[in-house]
């Protein structure tokens, strides 16, 4: 178990995390929304750069991007981390004439 706080309902369709209640539902009904949520649940820990150093906070979620036609994503701990690397991946995919839509949670990325 991770340093997350969890607790499992009766029916294991959701999990608390640090306050947060992380329902199935809230993922995508894809694969790609299964295993991010199977991550999360499972103690992944946020991937946003904060002074050169990752978050490591738990995850709650992902920010999901396409690249070349594959699907990407990156776990985050908040929405404040979400919009961080937004930015960034926006600002990379520029640099490299791109750009992408952006998800989250493998909704839309069935």
């Amino acid at each position: 178990m991770s340093k997350a706080e969890k607790k499992l309902n009766d029916n294991s369709e959701s999990v608390e995390i640090n306050g947060n209640l992380i329902r199935r539902s809230d993922f995508g009904k894809s694969k790609f929304g299964e295993s991010i949520y199977q991550l999360v649940v499972h103690g992944a820990q946020c991937e946003a750069i904060i002074d050169g150093k990752k978050c490591n906070k738990p995850a709650i979620g992902s920010i999901d991007y396409d690249v070349i036609g594959d699907h990407t994503f990156n776990l985050i701990c908040s929405q404040n981390h979400y919009n961080l690397i937004m930015e960034v991946v926006e600002r990379e995919l520029t640099l490299m004439g791109r750009n992408t839509d952006f998800g989250i949670n493998g909704r839309g990325r069935e």
